[in-house]
């Protein structure tokens, strides 16, 4: 018993030096925390991400939309070449689809393509013709059949973008303009009965009425839509903080808000820009707006485990940046960033994968793969 009590004996000063040690250790675990530790905001990442495959813009005229397959091939519409390439997973090519003509699997523009959920099958649309394709990937590669969207009712005509919610089943959104001003809705198509319907009306975008015409600039507000089987489709005016869920077919689900920093200004260099964009307006004439602001947002993404993704706004589309960012909005309210590298406009974000084009300096778009999103699920905010 003596050799215990000797073993916590204090002698003079002791007392003094164990708290001198605690407080150290203290100071020093602080101060690695704060090295170490760095605020999480909106779950703002340590770095930029850059993409860990390219195919290089100058393989293409003119792509325009990107899609995976079942096997993570990808395709890309080249509306410069009228036809689709085939990419394996590492970047080899491995086919091309269609070419440029009127008949069945050939093009005369190419707007958009989509792959279905399971990535089996292939729609290729394009605008004016108002025509559809639809290819079989997998198991072996094959044109199937090409439609003519039935007329619809004014004002709606212009198909302008499609999702595959089936091997049967596509929802459009049609316009009433080429140039996505006025009318614009969501319509459902089936394909085993040729039917076409109304799904959805949307806002109209801002635009600047002058003399009976209308003029759209990229610092005009509109709305955005991104369609994600099975989770829904997803609205957001690209002005507001704000975006509505609903269910595929269309019945609102929830309604979630979202933190973002200001946008730019709207500056006069912005308007005399415009107004060289668009001579039908005098330096006079181009009214102004009341906002003093660009749009918060410009893009608006569904991914495959129905995270919400919306790009921040980057100004002018042909401006050169080091980097795009995107905050994203997990179905359990959490709120992170993603940095990436170059001006980038995703298209396809699943297993992990963010498949995008990027604009490069000489005017081409490249084809760019992300391949290390990691998006922490947690916290939870909704209304």
């Amino acid at each position: 018993m003596a050799t215990e009590m000797k073993l916590f004996r204090r002698e003079s000063g002791d007392s003094v030096r164990n708290k001198s040690g605690v407080g150290l250790h203290l100071c020093l675990g602080l101060f690695l925390l704060l090295f170490l530790w760095q605020p999480s905001g909106q779950g703002q990442p340590t770095s930029i991400l850059s993409p860990d495959l390219v195919l290089p813009g100058h393989l293409f005229a003119r792509a325009v939309s990107v899609a995976l397959d079942r096997h993570q091939h990808i395709l890309v519409a080249d509306a410069g070449a009228y036809h689709i390439v085939y990419f394996n997973a590492r970047g080899v090519p491995i086919d091309t689809l269609g070419r440029r003509g009127n008949g069945p699997g050939e093009f005369q523009t190419l707007t958009r393509i989509a792959t279905s959920p399971e990535g089996d099958w292939l729609f290729v649309l394009e605008d004016m013709p108002r025509r559809v394709h639809r290819w079989r990937l997998h198991p072996g590669l094959r044109h199937i059949d090409t439609r003519t969207f039935p007329s619809l009712p004014p004002p709606a005509r212009w198909p302008l973008e499609l999702w595959a919610i089936s091997a049967d089943t596509l929802i459009l959104r049609f316009a009433a303009s080429l140039i996505d001003a006025g009318f614009h809705g969501l319509y459902r198509y089936q394909w085993s009965n040729r039917q076409l319907h109304l799904l959805l009306p949307l806002r109209e975008n801002e635009v600047i009425r002058r003399e009976g015409r209308r003029t759209i600039f990229p610092f005009l507000a509109r709305q955005l839509v991104a369609v994600r089987p099975p989770h829904g489709i997803v609205l957001a005016w690209s002005d507001s903080l704000q975006v509505v869920l609903h269910d595929l077919n269309g019945h609102v689900q929830a309604r979630r808000r979202f933190r973002a920093p200001s946008p730019p200004p709207l500056t006069s260099e912005d308007w005399a820009r415009a107004r060289r964009l668009d001579t039908r307006f005098a330096a006079a004439s181009l009214p102004r707006l009341k906002r003093t602001h660009w749009p918060y947002i410009d893009d608006l993404l569904l991914d495959d485990v129905g995270n919400i993704w919306v790009r921040l706004t980057r100004g002018w589309p042909d401006e050169q940046r080091q980097s795009t960012r995107y905050l994203v909005l997990t179905p359990r309210g959490n709120l992170q960033t993603v940095d990436l590298e170059g001006p980038i406009d995703l298209e396809v974000v699943q297993n992990g994968r963010a498949l995008g084009l990027r604009r490069e300096p000489d005017g081409t778009r490249s084809v760019v793969v992300f391949s290390r999103i990691r998006l922490r699920q947690q916290g939870a905010t909704q209304e």
